[in-house]
């Protein structure tokens, strides 16, 4: 019991994080910086690639944070009964919405960043 409090707090607190930090993205309040964010040479080539990157990313990282933050909280609620793969299949899901989104924001970087 102890277990499943504490993973569905887990879960909660970290999809929690991803989804503020996407939002943060996609409202272009997102600070470039050395410890979060999508960090690779195409979006910190320049201000405006690391905004535009943010900001395209910023939806699929929020759809990333939802994933384990609602499971996260199913997993809290007294009594319920829960297959021991949706924790896994949560955090996959919150990869592949995270791959999906830094994709697509290195692509956006990548026009920014192209002479026109």
């Amino acid at each position: 019991m102890e277990d499943a409090i504490a993973t569905g707090i887990i879960m909660a607190v970290i999809g929690m994080l991803i989804a503020v930090l996407g939002g943060l993205g996609r409202a272009r309040r997102l600070p470039a910086s050395a410890m979060i964010g999508i960090r690779l040479p195409a979006t910190r080539a320049s201000d405006d690639a690391w905004e535009e990157t943010h900001v395209v990313a910023g939806p699929w990282l929020m759809l990333a944070g939802l994933v384990p933050f609602l499971t996260g909280i199913l997993i809290l609620i007294p009594g319920a009964s829960m297959p021991e793969w949706t924790v896994l299949g949560a955090y996959a899901a919150m990869v592949v919405f995270v791959i999906v989104g830094a994709v697509l924001g290195v692509r956006a970087a990548n026009a920014v960043n192209s002479p026109s």
